[in-house]
């Protein structure tokens, strides 16, 4: 650091500033622990949490966080609706007599619960444990025909795990690979 010529003076206000923002961002820091703490207990009063929990990779504060975003999963009639919500539906393409085999997602959702679940497939193939998401995941990425990008089977697991945190919820049972 005695070599680092940063273009400003020590005396420059912006240097002067430094201190107290580091000291703010440390507090907004700890802040933000203390409620995430508040909304992992507030969570493990829901009854979905056990069941969302069971699932690899997931932990407490990505099962929070879903449940959060999730709400009341009774209100979803069908998985159909649930995967609207969180805008992984596939947006329709039609071209006369041709359909696209590879649609996009529709992302008219819910953004965060969106991110949420892909956080959670990524985690879960991180985790390379034999388990029938990572395999779907892995499938997607090496099938001989038209392989996906990561990106892209991230997503489809995102879809999948969607459907699997619904059908957990709705069951009141956990998982079971």
């Amino acid at each position: 650091a005695k070599e680092c010529y940063s273009g400003c003076e020590i005396n420059d206000i912006e240097v002067l500033k430094l201190p107290s923002l580091i000291e703010n961002v440390q507090e907004q820091k700890k802040k933000c622990d203390s409620l995430l703490k508040e909304m992992i207990e507030i969570a493990r009063t829901c009854p979905y949490f056990a069941s969302v929990v069971s699932i690899v990779g997931i932990g407490e504060n990505l099962a929070a966080r879903i449940i959060a975003e999730l709400g009341d999963v009774s209100r979803f009639d069908n998985r159909a609706a649930i995967v609207a919500y969180a805008g992984l539906n596939p947006k329709i393409q039609q071209s006369g007599d041709i359909d696209g085999l590879h649609l996009k997602i529709s992302k008219k959702g819910n953004k965060h619960l969106r991110c949420l679940l892909y956080l959670g497939a990524q985690c879960n193939y991180r985790l390379r444990k034999e388990d029938p998401l990572y395999e779907f995941t892995k499938k997607k990425r090496q099938q001989t025909q038209c392989p996906l990008s990561s990106k892209a089977a991230y997503t489809a697991s995102a879809h999948k795990l969607l459907v699997i945190i619904y059908s957990l919820c709705k069951n009141g049972t956990r998982y079971h690979s």
